[in-house]
């Protein structure tokens, strides 16, 4: 199901990128590729500062419930957000490739190794400044390694899990579109 939703999703990124105009206005993403695992929120994105330089990105961000309504028997819900932060991949796609790469080759060192990545915070609309965000190789009981990204926004610490699964499906998907939409 999973696999079925990842291949959706890029379907209809490319056919909308494909659509999209030759000059892409600055401030706006276009994915490459999205992924939602549990509360766990990840993407690949191309993004153009106002001052005309790309970047790729790999958005982590963790869905949470912030207020839970109940009104009788008719209305109950909850208000949902997904605070995150956006890790530099690089100025293209082979460059973000290789950064994924190197991520996944990451995973193979001791539990309890930390990196710190470039990152980019994030308001929900653009992209701000440039930050670092720590990254720690974590290996939960009856589960593999993973990194554990811990970062601020809206003023709280929120943690998203990595798996090498995770990053193997969001290279996957950046290759599929750079074939699809290749870089100009």
């Amino acid at each position: 199901m999973k696999k079925i939703l990842i291949a959706l999703t890029i379907a209809c990124g490319t056919a909308f990128a494909a659509s999209a105009q030759k000059d892409i206005p600055a401030g706006q993403r276009y994915e490459a590729v999205q992924l939602d695992d549990n509360d766990d929120v990840f993407s690949v994105f191309k993004y153009k500062d106002a001052d005309g330089t790309f970047g790729y990105y790999m958005s982590v961000g963790h869905t949470t419930s912030r207020v839970d309504i109940e009104v009788g028997s008719i209305l109950d819900g909850s208000f949902k957000k997904t605070p995150e932060t956006c890790i530099c991949l690089g100025s293209n796609a082979d460059e973000a490739l290789e950064t994924l790469n190197g991520l996944i080759e990451l995973l193979e060192e001791e539990v309890g190794t930390v990196k710190e990545l470039p990152c980019r915070n994030t308001n929900g609309v653009g992209l701000l400044d440039y930050s670092t965000v720590s990254c720690a190789i974590v290996k939960p009981f009856l589960s593999g390694k993973r990194f554990r990204i811990a970062f601020k926004c809206y003023d709280h610490v929120y943690e998203s899990d990595l798996t090498k699964g995770n990053l193997k499906s969001l290279r996957n998907g950046l290759k599929l579109n750079q074939k699809l939409q290749p870089d100009k």
